[in-house]
């Protein structure tokens, strides 16, 4: 299920840097990112236990981590980083913004998530948008890596 999910939020990054930048997606493009997804795969696993854990912590500090560390996986698709320096880069990248980057993280995941509410098909239209959300973000924080591609 872990390498299933890597592949996939792999793919879902890769589609919406694609789709930001102007280029042609395709169905395909979502299992088009194998070449990272050993890194894909340790962030989730190391991002998903910190902000469970500081979910678990009073849920602010779960919004927190997860603000800071959500450009973390467009980094690992886009610039091919490993797990702990896309950490380290989203983080110090929005640390600036630690406030505005956890209240985006949790409007965004609450949108993602309502779609799953509807019997999971509203996750076809929510879904995506977390993943195209993180994209702009990332955009926004690092233009020169969106535009010159």
């Amino acid at each position: 299920l872990v390498v299933l999910s890597g592949v996939l939020s792999a793919g879902m990054y890769r589609m919406a840097l694609k789709q930001v930048r102007g280029e042609t997606i395709s169905l395909s493009d979502l299992w088009s990112a194998t070449d990272c997804l050993g890194p894909m795969i340790g962030s989730h696993l190391l991002i998903a236990l910190a902000v469970s854990t500081g979910m678990y912590c009073f849920i602010l500090p779960g919004y927190l981590l997860g603000g800071l560390w959500m450009l973390s996986g467009p980094l690992v698709v886009d610039r091919k980083l490993g797990v702990v320096e896309a950490m380290t880069v989203s983080w110090k990248a929005l640390q600036p913004d630690l406030v505005m980057a956890a209240v985006y993280y949790f409007v965004i995941s609450l949108v993602a998530g309502l779609g799953g509410l509807v019997c999971g098909i509203g996750a076809i239209v929510t879904l995506p948008l977390f993943y195209l959300g993180h994209v702009l973000v990332y955009r926004d924080f690092f233009p020169q890596e969106v535009s010159h591609r």
